[in-house]
């Protein structure tokens, strides 16, 4: 978040920011993270099995943990609490691309997909290719 003005957007897989973190960024950082419904360190992490991992994008949001990762990336991306949320079976989106000050900026942007049946080492078995995914949300930066 130190070099918002040198960062175009990030991408993440399955990570969490510290509760102390405070930077506030020069600039808005668009920002995704990918999650894995059968992801054994982040179920580790949230001390359940894979059925119990939130199962809708409303779920998600009200899980203390992703709760406060969300809240971080909206406070630092001047984006408010508004999401859209994108559905399939295989898995789920929440789109956070409402600031604060209702200015349309395309910096101002926050997603998560969370992909059902992923675990944390992939493509192994799994259709999921980060690249990809990643290239994609660069791409449109």
């Amino acid at each position: 978040m130190e070099a918002a003005d040198k960062i175009t957007a990030a991408g993440v897989v399955s990570t969490f920011m510290p509760a102390t973190t405070i930077t506030q960024p020069a600039q808005p950082v668009p920002s995704i993270i990918i999650y894995g419904t059968n992801d054994q360190h982040l179920l580790d992490t949230l001390h359940i099995n894979a059925p119990q991992f939130p199962s809708t994008p409303n779920s998600f949001v009200a899980t203390p943990l992703f709760n406060q990762l969300i809240s971080w990336h909206l406070q630092r991306n001047q984006l408010n609490s508004t999401f859209t949320q994108q559905a399939t079976n295989s898995k789920y989106k929440l789109i956070y691309n409402q600031p604060n000050n209702g200015q349309a900026n395309n910096r101002k942007y926050f997603e998560i997909q969370v992909y059902r049946g992923l675990t944390h080492i992939y493509p192994v078995n799994n259709t999921v290719n980060a690249t990809d995914i990643f290239n994609q949300f660069f791409n449109s930066y």
